[in-house]
């Protein structure tokens, strides 16, 4: 350093004045920058202790429970608020008002306020909150009703459902409960077995389905009762009338009781739709669909030692398409109402005391459309050794479309099999069926003796009448009119019913008009009377209206008996063969009692008429 310089910085720290080199710049001394220095450190402490003050403010916010409400969190944007509390409000009440104003000029909202029933809601919201609770509701009444077999889905192994299914039904404690099998199709190889009472399966119609494509049957009731099968579709792996499939029935009954099947759609099997077997009692089939099964739509077959069938009740349902018969029963008690039985393979329905080998009791047929059923519409089959019976029944109020033409050419409404054995007892009767059938009708190889069997036919699309053949008893066609009195004396137009006391009458004569509404044969009458009178003439006239005759009647038969006993008697007028009476003529039978002997009172019942 050289002198100059020294001597400037000794100048410099002694705090004297800068050189005049120096000449533009403020004189600087040590005092002046150490000044400068504690001015500078002054704001750096202030600064620092701002610093901490604000971070013991962040630290305050972050630990504050209040601090982050909507209310507290500004908001610039299209809603017109100052927080964010505000502007949820706002919209929160934009959205109902444009909802509770919608008034008539917004269709789509008004209908999505209006539940099924009752008053709209006020506001969509409303009616969804309502929703979500009637879904829990509903969903936890759901879970009350069954166990949904879904929730066995870890056993399902290959798409075999059977052993989640079974572990359902085993999952219920010994008072029974429900199955519920969602809408799909679940397959099966082995069959579930039902062993359990109060049992019920359930679905959601068609949609729910069980599959066999196993060999076994698909549903095994065993050993229980009051158990039910609802709303579901059990189908095998067959074709049409059951052809192809492997699996067995789909429903098989072993000494079950008391059980019901509604809506089920039976289909595709490979052996019976419902199999009773062993003693099985009080079943009862509702508006079910059997069809396309290789096996009949329902077999109950007694045999020896068991009734398989007793209380057999069909209703209102249609058993159709099947390889074997519709309905297959011996027993005790066959109900079958209304429904359709229609081009099955065998008979509509067997009353089969062949193979039972044992009598048959209590049949009732009513509102039944039978079309097409290959072996009769109704079949009635006996043993030889000993000889079997249907005892006690009604068949009326059926419509048969289509019978059966066997290789004889003759069409079989009702057929009896196997040999004359075969009988009808206890006041069997046929009622009034329609028949539509366009050739002869044959009611065959049926033993009518001890019965009250009577037929009552109405013949619609054919000229031909009904023809018997085998050892029937009936004549031909035979159709019983019961003829009530209407007038004593003259031709009756608007008399009333006699009521009284016939044998009061001085002149002892009554008309009953003979309804004609077809050609027709008259096969015989009847006369039923009850009378204290020890003896009597009765004199019968078969008259036809004619207007050329004076009298305005032509006769054109007449008996007379002389009856010489008091009480009831039934005076019998046979025609041989027949007399034939002809559509558009009125006729009447006339009756006229003479000689009368004793007795203080006389009645004569209602009078059958037998045509044909």
């Amino acid at each position: 350093m050289s002198q100059g310089s020294q001597d400037i910085n000794q100048q410099f720290i002694d705090g004297g004045v800068i050189p005049g080199q120096l000449v533009s710049q403020d004189a600087v001394s040590k005092t002046y920058v150490d000044g400068q220095n504690a001015e500078l450190n002054a704001d750096i402490s202030s600064a620092a202790a701002s610093a901490a003050a604000a971070q013991g403010a962040i630290n305050t916010h972050e630990a504050s429970a209040t601090a982050h409400s909507a209310a507290a969190i500004t908001y610039s944007g299209a809603v017109a608020a100052s927080n964010v509390r505000q502007a949820i409000d706002q919209t929160d009440q934009r959205v109902s008002t444009i909802v509770a104003g919608a008034g008539a000029s917004n269709t789509e909202i008004l209908d999505a306020r209006q539940p099924a029933s009752g008053a709209p809601f006020t506001v969509l919201r409303d009616r969804l909150n309502n929703t979500d609770a009637q879904l829990a509701e509903t969903a936890q009444e759901f879970d009350k009703r069954g166990v949904n077999i879904e929730k066995f889905i870890d056993l399902v192994i290959d798409d075999d459902w059977s052993a989640a299914i079974q572990a359902a039904h085993d999952s219920l404690d010994s008072n029974g409960g429900s199955i519920f099998v969602p809408p799909s199709t679940y397959t099966v190889k082995s069959e579930i077995l039902i062993t359990k009472n109060f049992v019920e399966f359930f679905g959601s119609g068609k949609a729910s389905v069980i599959q066999n494509i196993g060999i076994t049957d698909t549903f095994h009731f065993q050993n229980n009762e009051r158990c039910s099968i609802s709303n579901l579709s059990i189908r095998g792996n067959g074709g049409a009338y059951g052809v192809g499939a492997t699996n067995g029935n789909a429903i098989v009954q072993d000494n079950s009781r008391h059980n019901k099947f509604t809506e089920v759609y039976i289909e595709y099997n490979g052996g019976h739709g419902i199999f009773n077997k062993n003693t099985n009692v009080c079943t009862y089939i509702d508006k079910c669909y059997i069809t396309q099964n290789y096996g009949d739509g329902v077999n109950s077959i007694s045999t020896t030692g068991h009734q398989n069938g007793n209380n057999l009740s069909i209703v209102n349902t249609a058993i159709f398409n099947n390889s074997g018969d519709g309905v297959a029963w011996s027993a005790a008690s066959l109900n079958i109402s209304g429904g359709v039985l229609e081009f099955n393979k065998k008979a509509g329905i067997h009353i089969d005391c062949l193979s039972a080998n044992q009598d048959a009791f209590g049949v009732f047929i009513a509102g039944v459309y039978f079309e097409n059923n290959i072996g009769g519409q109704i079949k009635f089959s006996s043993g030889t050794s000993p000889s079997r019976s249907l005892q006690g029944g009604e068949i009326s109020g059926n419509l048969f479309l289509g019978n059966h033409s066997d290789s004889s050419g003759e069409t079989s409404l009702i057929v009896g099999y196997g040999n004359s054995n075969f009988s009808a007892l206890g006041a069997v009767h046929i009622g009034y069926n329609s028949y539509l059938a366009l050739g002869p009708v044959v009611v065959n190889n049926i033993m009518l003796d001890q019965s009250a069997f009577t037929t009552h036919i109405l013949m619609i699309g054919s000229t031909s009448l009904y023809n018997i053949s085998g050892s029937a008893k009936l004549s031909e066609h035979n159709e019983t009119i019961t003829l009530s009195v209407l007038s004593q004396t003259g031709i009756p137009s608007a008399a009333p019913y006699i009521t009284d006391n016939f044998y009061a009458q001085p002149t002892k004569v009554c008309y009953f008009p003979i309804p004609i509404q077809s050609d027709a044969k008259i096969v015989n009458i009847k006369v039923p009377i009850d009378t204290t009178a020890t003896s009597y003439t009765i004199n019968l006239s078969l008259m036809r209206a004619d207007p050329t005759s004076s009298a305005g009647l032509a006769s054109v038969g007449t008996k007379t008996q002389n009856v010489t006993t008091s009480g009831r008697t039934t005076v019998s007028w046979d025609f041989s063969p027949y007399h034939r009476v002809l559509k558009g003529n009125t006729y009447y039978l006339k009756v006229e009692i003479t000689s009368v002997v004793g007795g203080a009172f006389m009645v004569i019942y209602d009078v059958p008429v037998v045509v044909n």
